[in-house]
């Protein structure tokens, strides 16, 4: 009779943020909490409860971070700047496109 292979289970790892310990999760679902945002960069991990690790500092992880937070900036609009800044500028750029014409 064969016997069918059990399932590796992914090993469990201890989530705290600050001094409050949050649980333990499957390894395999950080990168799911991260980008659901459930899961901040100053948070730590650890497999042993002893050895702690910024999730933002891992090499694996802190790239998840990176695409959140580019996403965070992406979506602010830029502030307008006045129209006199605006006619200063314009002006600048004409005298220069006349300088380079001429």
């Amino acid at each position: 009779m064969l016997i069918s292979p059990q399932k590796a289970q992914s090993p469990r790892v201890y989530i705290r943020r600050g001094s409050k310990k949050l649980g333990d999760i499957p390894a395999n679902m950080l990168v799911t909490l991260i980008k659901k945002n459930k899961l901040q960069a100053d948070d730590e991990f650890s497999q042993d409860g002893k050895k702690w690790i910024h999730l933002g500092s891992h090499h694996q992880l802190k790239s998840y971070f990176d695409v959140s937070h580019e996403q965070d900036t992406e979506s602010e609009s830029p502030t307008p700047l006045p129209n006199s800044q605006v006619n200063r500028q314009l002006s600048e750029l004409a005298d220069l496109l006349k300088e380079i014409n001429t």
